[in-house]
């Protein structure tokens, strides 16, 4: 039991915590307004502090998800899982690391193209778009079928087929990241590791729905630019 606690709180719990600390520094960055700071929104779309904190029961929740799932698969398989560790050597740790990230870009834009389908959207997707305006607590405020499919299914690939080091990666860039598309804020740096035109897909819907970077988008042709924003790739 202590092993897999282990893992899990490599895998799922530290990573979450970097969510809550993030989501923290957004949100004070929202009402401090330091000079340095570039908002993608007006101040007339932030959604107010009070607003932001009605999210975090629903957040706190699917965060748990995560922690429960994890923690029972890996008590029961984690001897599977070693057997399925190669050798550590930094050139296959880049190699599968590529895979995995590769994975996580294509399954998350077809699952999230998917639950946008009219069938399913009032369904399962519609409470993820309930604010127009996104903000970074918002990112996973969302229907736990959606938080399971979208958030916990590459987390899964990441921890068992590949290794702890990969998966840890991929949970820290997604906790991270899905929290930094969302901010309604951007960095001079941030185009190199993951798109600010998430807000696009909350006003427009039909467009940008890849995860981190938009090439997938820009593959399948749902790529919109925010309007003035500065592109990389």
């Amino acid at each position: 039991m202590s092993l897999s606690f282990t893992y899990t709180s490599y895998v799922e719990v530290y990573p979450s915590l970097l969510f809550f600390i993030t989501g923290c520094v957004c949100m004070c960055l929202d009402y401090s307004k330091p000079a340095w700071w570039k908002p993608m929104l007006s101040e007339s779309k932030i959604v107010p502090i009070k607003t932001q904190f009605t999210v975090l029961p629903t957040v706190c929740m699917n965060i748990l998800q995560y922690w429960i799932l994890t923690f029972i698969l890996d008590y029961n398989y984690i001897q599977i899982r070693e057997t399925l560790s190669l050798n550590y050597t930094i050139y296959n740790f880049i190699f599968r690391l590529g895979i995995l990230m590769s994975f996580v870009f294509i399954w998350t834009y077809f699952v999230h193209r998917g639950i946008h389908h009219p069938s399913i959207y009032s369904y399962v997707h519609k409470k993820h778009h309930e604010f127009q305006h996104p903000f970074g607590f918002e990112s996973l405020y969302s229907h736990p079928l959606e938080n399971f499919l979208m958030n916990y299914i590459p987390h899964i690939v990441g921890y068992f087929l590949f290794d702890i080091n990969e998966a840890v990666i991929i949970a820290i860039y997604s906790y991270v990241i899905t929290i930094l598309t969302h901010c309604g804020h951007e960095w001079s740096w941030s185009h190199y590791i993951f798109s600010s035109d998430h807000d696009v897909h909350h006003e427009k819907f039909n467009y940008n729905y890849g995860f981190g970077m938009p090439w997938m988008d820009k593959l399948m042709g749902t790529h919109k630019p925010r309007q003035g924003s500065v592109s990389f790739y």
